[in-house]
């Protein structure tokens, strides 16, 4: 399953835009996803435009994958090992919720915050700056 939040590039700074890194706030139909996830085993495309709160779409993922506007026939090959399986590190990091963006103080979220700050998934695995998994 792919989740590609959308936030419009050129249009971030208008007035009734909204810069929410919720997926739920960008077009990204979380109960339709949690309802794949429950089904079958899934594999969670995240789209990475932005840093958004994968809270509730990223727990009934049998695994997550971070995409960044890359083509579907590209992530396809990718997942099936056709060009040497997924690699890469995050460019970011992907925060625990919206309140711990909240509650950062800085123009640059999670900077000089503690983990507390970072999604950190069931398995434990922490999604900040620099993890990723190579195959």
């Amino acid at each position: 399953m792919w989740a590609r939040p959308e936030i419009a590039l050129f249009e971030d700074d208008l007035e009734g835009v909204s810069l929410s890194v919720d997926p739920r706030a960008n077009g990204v139909d979380v109960e339709r996803v949690q309802a794949v996830e429950a089904a079958v085993p899934t594999i969670l495309a995240v789209n990475f435009t932005n840093p958004w709160v994968l809270s509730e779409i990223e727990p009934g993922a049998a695994a997550v994958v971070g995409t960044f506007e890359i083509k579907p026939e590209f992530l396809l090959k990718a997942l099936t090992g056709q060009e040497g399986g997924p690699k890469g590190k995050l460019p970011l990091t992907v925060p625990a919720s919206m309140q711990a963006i909240a509650d950062s103080p800085r123009d640059i979220p999670g900077k000089f915050l503690d983990e507390s700050y970072t999604y950190v998934d069931s398995a434990g695995m922490a999604y900040k700056y620099g993890h990723g998994l190579n195959f």
